[in-house]
């Protein structure tokens, strides 16, 4: 996944960052579960971990998903080789064969991380939300027909 990981945290990082220039970048991959490039992918998550970004990763299939597992560090943050301790929790990992006949499971566990980590990059950063911006005008008129005519 490392090379994957360098474009994106290429195209991530964001010095113009501001309270008015937003953005934030949900990557997902799917994988089989073969990962061949451990302790590089583990690396470009570090540096990943301090840029607006996300990773989900889905595992598909029946193979060795246990790399996955050591990707998505809820419990202790990923360390580079270098030593630099990842900035924040970015990954999520959901194995697809544990949801695949519940579609809201799978859509629940996938994204339950996402709005934390948002926030927690957004905080840190003392970035606000922005107050919502108006609804564009509906080209669509709805007709309402009261009851007592039909």
């Amino acid at each position: 996944f490392a090379p994957l990981l360098d474009q994106v945290n290429r195209s991530v990082f964001n010095p113009e960052l501001s309270q008015w220039a937003q953005s934030y970048t949900v990557l997902l991959i799917l994988t089989d579960g073969a990962i061949l490039d451990m302790q590089p992918t583990i690396d470009r998550i570090v540096e990943g971990s301090s840029h607006s970004l996300s990773i989900i990763i889905v595992g598909v299939g029946s193979a060795d998903m246990s790399a996955m597992h050591a990707l998505d560090a809820d419990d202790k943050r990923l360390k580079a080789s270098n030593g630099r301790s990842a900035a924040r929790d970015i990954v999520q990992f959901v194995q697809f064969s544990e949801c695949k006949n519940d579609g809201e499971a799978l859509a629940r566990r996938t994204l339950a991380e996402l709005p934390a980590q948002m926030v927690e990059f957004f905080e840190a950063h003392g970035i606000n939300p922005n107050p919502p911006r108006p609804a564009a005008p509906s080209a669509v008129v709805l007709e309402s027909t009261p009851l007592s005519s039909m």
